[in-house]
């Protein structure tokens, strides 16, 4: 069968109050579960994305198997009842579903030699709940992930579609947002446990898969392809951040993702069934809010002394530093925050709305210009691009975001055109990307306050307007 879920985080401190919640209507059942998940000294079955485990639950054991869907949302999930007794791992048991064909694939170079990878141990409070549209299983789950000495807490909300619409299931959870601490987690327990198996406490931060999009697609299935690639990004650097434990590395994703989600609904404007439906706009301006409130925290951590080494050195040779920058924690209080705010946690809910509903949409084949449109990208380009000393630090960074626009929208359609020629021409887009960025973060650098009488700021300020002078009369590659 196929697992619909939805999965939140509640912060530990905020556990109370989402039991009182899930007991209010009627006590929630308590059940303890133990399980043991099983993978090979290589991860095969991580790499593949699937999870193994045994688990008891009360006197009974069953053995599961999930998989990865291709919606974000559903999980492909096989369950086999394996006695009461302690049993052995039995692969045969998942014979004739399509997870068992999967292992099957993987075990065909020698087998698969699987052994114990990691624990759970977890309370798990649920019941049952019909909403308008859907019937829910709902269950909190409060314990720990176990590998070898190392520990690694788990409280976390799951949503389970046991019938109905998905719609109604993601309605369901749009309102919960506003009345519990919750935020959304992609991290299965398979994938935490994995990490902590391997010394890791966190999820290392999600970069941008690869995205092809091919030139029989039709502009629904194209935006899908996109969104689901963007979707993966920014939810899993969200869900590290949501946790309460994460890095700069982990926000810097996160904006990388939202950037090129927002690189890829401008490219669609217009196109497909988007072009019709009245709310797509709101969709948009959601996700450029979120974009435009993530810049100030990105800038806080920008350290010159580390973005420019030769200023580190030039310091170093008068035997002066700068002040320490101002620290992760400092910056993780607003971080948090945003990404915990409902707002965030309905537009991530939204973001999956719309890849169901693009599921449904009737086959369309209306032709599809994305050729042309990044024709026209590039020519504009190429003319703004030539008068670049002459712009204002404002008018820089659009354009840079404009070329970086245009690199993903290349990127993706790679397929249309001849390798060398795009391989020259996101060359020199990426060489002129960096030479505006270099120009936006020495702007930003050089905006900072200077404190009277420091030596090392005047050196530094010093420093930074002659770089700012030698980038500018760079030529710009021509995009």
């Amino acid at each position: 069968m196929n697992e619909i879920e939805l999965r939140f985080h509640v912060p530990a401190d905020q556990l109370p109050a989402v039991h009182r919640w899930l007991d209010a209507r009627r006590p929630a059942e308590r059940l303890p579960l133990a399980a043991i998940y099983f993978d090979t000294a290589d991860r095969t079955l991580a790499r593949a994305g699937i999870g193994l485990r045994l688990r008891q639950e009360g006197p009974q054991w069953v053995q599961t198997c999930k998989g990865p869907a291709e919606d974000g949302i559903t999980r492909l999930e096989h369950n086999a009842a394996a006695g009461t007794a302690e049993p052995q791992l039995d692969l045969s048991r998942h014979a004739g579903h399509p997870l068992g064909e999967r292992l099957a694939a993987l075990g065909e170079r020698g087998g698969l030699d699987l052994r114990p990878v990691f624990e759970t141990r977890i309370e798990r409070a649920q019941r049952a709940s019909r909403v308008p549209g859907a019937q829910l299983e709902l269950a909190l789950d409060v314990g720990e992930l176990r590998a070898g000495e190392a520990r690694l807490p788990v409280h976390e909300l799951e949503l389970e579609l046991a019938g109905g619409d998905v719609n109604a299931l993601l309605a369901y959870a749009h309102g919960l947002v506003t009345r519990l601490p919750l935020s959304l987690d992609l991290r299965s327990k398979a994938e935490r446990g994995e990490n902590l198996a391997r010394g890791l406490l966190r999820s290392p931060p999600r970069k941008a898969k690869p995205l092809a999009l091919r030139k029989d697609m039709t502009a629904a299935a194209a935006l899908r392809a996109l969104l689901l690639n963007g979707f993966d990004q920014v939810a899993a650097n969200a869900s590290q951040i949501g946790s309460g434990d994460w890095t700069d590395e982990h926000l810097h994703q996160l904006r990388v993702g939202l950037r090129r989600l927002k690189s890829g609904l401008r490219l669609f404007r217009g196109l497909g069934p988007t072009a019709r439906h009245p709310a797509w706009p709101a969709f948009e301006a959601r996700a450029t809010a979120l974009l435009k409130a993530l810049g100030p925290l990105r800038d806080a951590a920008l350290q010159p002394a580390q973005r420019w080494p030769a200023l580190a050195q030039a310091l170093a040779e008068q035997g002066l530093r700068l002040p320490a920058a101002t620290p992760g924690p400092t910056r993780a209080a607003p971080a948090l925050a945003l990404v915990r705010a409902p707002q965030t946690q309905q537009f991530l809910l939204e973001w999956l709305g719309w890849m169901h509903w693009l599921d449904q949409q009737p086959a369309d084949a209306t032709p599809w210009p994305l050729r042309a449109r990044l024709r026209r990208w590039r020519q504009r380009l190429q003319r703004q691009a030539q008068g670049v000393a002459a712009l204002d630090a404002e008018a820089r960074h659009a354009l840079r975001l404009r070329l970086k626009r245009l690199r993903y929208g290349l990127e993706w359609a790679a397929g249309l055109y001849k390798p060398k020629a795009l391989a020259r021409r996101l060359k020199a887009l990426a060489a002129a990307q960096d030479q505006l960025g270099e120009l936006c973060d020495l702007e930003l650098a050089l905006a900072g306050p200077l404190a009277p009488g420091d030596a090392a700021q005047a050196l530094a300020r010093g420093w930074l307007l002659a770089r700012r002078q030698a980038v500018l009369a760079l030529r710009l590659p021509k995009p």
